[in-house]
């Protein structure tokens, strides 16, 4: 198997990260596409979009962190040093809800209709980054 596509001076390139960064573009790609259907302009499901993965990210962290608690406890920086692993799926959901709803209400968007509509493009990226934690 694949985990690390490559090596960039000292860094280590993941394959799930690729492969997720690749589902979220096509997904937000398409979505944009379509957008009009929900009442939101291309830009602000940009927008929403760029929310709901630092949303995600944030959450997914912070589950892994609190569950391994006992691994950070003693060494806080590798709380931020995502290049050493650790999302839980979960976390990332409720982070990247959070932060839909956080958006959709300062802009006065139905939560109802925007999440209805972009759940099959979460589900999208999600499939094609697990293409990645299969290499």
């Amino acid at each position: 198997m694949h985990p690390v596509l490559f090596q960039l001076g000292g860094w280590s390139v993941h394959t799930y990260g690729i492969t997720l960064a690749c589902g979220v573009a096509l997904s937000v790609w398409l979505a944009a596409r379509e957008s009009q259907r929900v009442g939101l302009t291309p830009n602000q499901l940009i927008d929403l979009s760029l929310w709901i993965v630092c949303g995600g990210l944030l959450g997914a962290r912070i589950v892994y962190v609190v569950q391994n608690w006992p691994l950070y406890a003693s060494d806080l920086i590798e709380i931020v040093r995502l290049d050493h692993g650790g999302l839980v799926f979960y976390g990332g959901l409720g982070g990247g809800l959070l932060a839909a709803a956080f958006f959709v209400r300062r802009r006065h968007i139905s939560f109802f209709d925007a999440t209805c509509f972009l759940v099959p493009y979460a589900a999208l990226a999600q499939a094609i980054g697990r293409v990645g934690c299969f290499l």
